[in-house]
């Protein structure tokens, strides 16, 4: 049975499309809006009042930063002002953790009689992506790089468009704006091409990615050591990418119904990076450009010097580790990754005498041995007895070892064909690659992933490592 969000999600999405029948283009927008509060009300009940407020503190800062054009520093001063006030609600959420029992229980819950939703509204509703589109909107306007909308109810949609609240991508307003202003619509081209992404994305999740985390999981309840350990990184590390990318598929297929093109948030093919700077241009492309555009670039905005630079590449990196959650396993694999990065550029002239085809496929076999290994921080809840199971002996019996084998074979089956489409889908997303097939391969193709999700589905429960950021 699928979780309750995702039930509401879908609900939400039809309930949309068949406003849009009879409603006048003019309108659509309108309809957009109420699927997507109605969407967080029948999740969060009256609490969905927390997103008003914090739309309001946007379209006022927008509109006072709009307010004083001509002068610079006042209009700094003031983005400035209303960027720490809108972060409020996002600190709130990643101190939660650090709060006592007797704060946490004068905090409002859920109004939904199921213990996985017995959560505080800061947990389910993608208060990151709300706050960081926020900000970038306040930014964006102080920069001029796009007037501020006098309408409040225009803003608010923006802030709380349904399909990209649980899991991004990201977006700037500029870009959704236009789309909401002027694109809306129904079509068979819009349906065909946001089913085929649902579709693909749902593959993804249910196949690919469930049957990597029982992998891993089996390894990790079994206590195995030795290689089974690296195994289990790079079991998760596969994990990662399947289950993230799919949600975001799944959430693009519902916006490209509605004739929306959500902004890209994964190169294809990402987790076959020869580097880790290749990897982190294709990898949650939305949020890395989020912290580059509005904190690298005015930290290191001139800086001479490299060893500054680095600093300033350094913390960026901390940062993003600190927002997926303010823990010290979080803040240390920012580090590493930024310490990664640095490395590599130091001794990338050192390998220049190799030949570029043996250097793009040991790459590969770098890239995915050491994000294996660095994996392992966060694929269990204690990594240090983790990393320590790597030098302890292999403890696991035959019968264990053949049902890792079995779903090893079932990971290989999927992913190499899998791997092979995108690899010819190229830069194309996936729809529309497979747009371009003639009938008798697209329709057998739908089948062929349609079956594989009712046959090989592990668990029919929605669950998804970034919904918890």
């Amino acid at each position: 049975m699928l979780t309750i969000s995702f039930s509401v999600l879908f609900s939400v999405t039809a309930l949309a499309v068949l406003a849009f029948l009879f409603c006048k283009p003019a309108q659509r927008w309108m309809v957009l809006l109420l699927a997507s509060l109605l969407f967080y009300f029948l999740l969060t009940g009256l609490q969905v009042l927390i997103l008003f407020a914090f739309a309001a503190i946007i379209y006022a800062g927008t509109l006072q930063i709009d307010a004083v054009e001509a002068d610079l520093k006042r209009r700094k001063k003031i983005s400035y002002c209303f960027v720490v006030l809108s972060l409020v609600p996002l600190l709130a959420l990643k101190l939660l953790p650090f709060l006592s029992a007797e704060v946490l229980a004068l905090l409002p819950q859920v109004p939904i009689e199921h213990k996985a939703y017995q959560s505080h509204i800061l947990e389910i509703t993608g208060i990151s992506y709300f706050t960081f589109n926020g900000i970038s909107y306040l930014i964006d306007v102080r920069k001029k790089y796009i007037k501020p909308s006098r309408n409040y109810f225009f803003v608010l949609l923006y802030i709380s468009f349904f399909p990209i609240i649980l899991a991004g991508p990201m977006h700037r307003a500029k870009n959704l704006f236009d789309q909401f202003k002027e694109g809306l619509n129904l079509s068979n081209q819009n349906f065909s091409e946001g089913f085929r992404r649902i579709l693909w994305g749902l593959f993804k999740n249910f196949v690919i990615a469930q049957q990597c985390k029982f992998f891993m999981d089996t390894i990790e309840r079994n206590n195995a050591g030795g290689w089974y350990v690296l195994l289990q990184g790079f079991a998760f590390f596969v994990y990662l990418y399947f289950n993230f990318s799919s949600y975001i598929d799944i959430f693009s297929g519902i916006a490209r119904i509605f004739n929306i093109e959500l902004v890209k948030n994964f190169n294809n093919r990402v987790y076959a990076s020869s580097s880790r700077k290749q990897f982190w241009e294709g990898w949650h492309i939305t949020l890395n450009h989020w912290f580059r555009d509005y904190f690298f670039f005015p930290l290191a905005k001139g800086i001479k010097s490299k060893w500054a630079f680095n600093l300033a590449l350094l913390f960026t990196f901390v940062l993003i580790g600190i927002w997926h959650g303010i823990s010290w396993r979080f803040a240390i694999w920012g580090l590493a990754n930024g310490a990664w990065i640095i490395l590599e550029q130091k001794w990338k002239p050192a390998f220049n005498f190799i030949p570029a085809a043996v250097r793009k496929h040991a790459g590969m076999l770098y890239h995915m041995s050491v994000a294996s290994f660095v994996a392992l921080l966060f694929s269990s809840n204690d990594p240090l007895q983790t990393y320590k199971r790597l030098f302890s002996a292999t403890q696991i019996n035959d019968g264990i070892n053949q049902l890792l084998l079995f779903h090893l074979g079932l990971i290989l089956l999927f992913f190499i064909p899998f791997d092979l489409i995108s690899r010819r889908a190229g830069n194309e997303t996936i729809e529309f690659y497979l747009g371009k097939q003639p009938t008798w391969v697209r329709w057998p193709a739908y089948v062929v992933l349609s079956v594989c999700i009712l046959t090989f589905t592990v668990n029919w429960a929605i669950n998804s490592y970034y919904f918890r950021f």
